[in-house]
């Protein structure tokens, strides 16, 4: 049975002993051994709210794999949302990603007791993710006659937590979890909120549609 595995209670933090259990036993039943794949180089961390101890009633549980062969496509098993990505990626892609940034800071080892290294490279994270937010922010104004008042609230979310994981990425901070972001865009000044947007250079609508707009709290 997976539960006698010696780790399958190991205290995690952030997470109780049960939401441990529980998390180990749904990852097993999805054919995934987290203690296989830590032999055979891999890994596994959870990341995301629950990482972050800041996790809605529906959250998901947002895990990563590392994998010693090709990584296959991010899918969902329920509330369980898997990303996996190959360790022969961990010194080119990978570090480029911003969710490097969050793992490597919020993550929790799931897997093993070797610690496996997550390079990140924050600024060519940053970037990357600057090159996202532009094009993000030129499709949005290209398509804002096309689009009905639901998605414009739903892309500007989008494109406003992207501006926010930018930002943070060139300051060389880590990226938190979406709920402290959401957080801190309601502790910013006007100003604070002005000079974030408009280091983006959105067009005056978008711009105005960022700072005035009734963002909500869900994508």
């Amino acid at each position: 049975m997976f539960d006698a595995s010696p780790n399958a209670a190991r205290p995690l933090r952030n997470v109780t002993a049960d939401e441990s259990v529980w998390l180990r036993t749904r990852l097993a039943r999805e054919g995934i051994d987290l203690e296989a794949l830590a032999r055979v180089g891999g890994g596994a961390w959870l990341f995301g709210s629950r990482a972050c101890a800041r996790p809605r009633l529906t959250s998901d549980w947002d895990v990563l794999l590392v994998v010693p062969g090709p990584a296959r496509q991010r899918r969902r098993e329920g509330q369980i949302d898997i990303i996996s990505v190959s360790i022969f990626d961990l010194e080119s892609k990978w570090p480029r990603m911003d969710l490097a940034s969050h793992v490597a800071h919020y993550g929790i080892q799931l897997s093993g007791d070797s610690v496996l290294p997550l390079n990140v490279s924050p600024v060519f994270a940053a970037v990357r993710k600057s090159k996202i937010v532009a094009a993000r922010t030129a499709r949005l104004d290209q398509l804002w006659s096309l689009f009905d008042r639901c998605s414009r609230l739903s892309e500007g979310l989008r494109l406003r937590r992207d501006i926010q994981r930018a930002r943070r990425l060139g300051m060389g901070l880590p990226v938190p979890a979406t709920a402290v972001l959401d957080d801190e865009w309601r502790d910013l000044s006007n100003d604070g909120r002005r000079e974030a947007v408009t280091a983006a250079a959105p067009s005056r609508r978008i711009e105005r549609a960022l700072l005035h707009g009734c963002w909500g709290a869900s994508a």
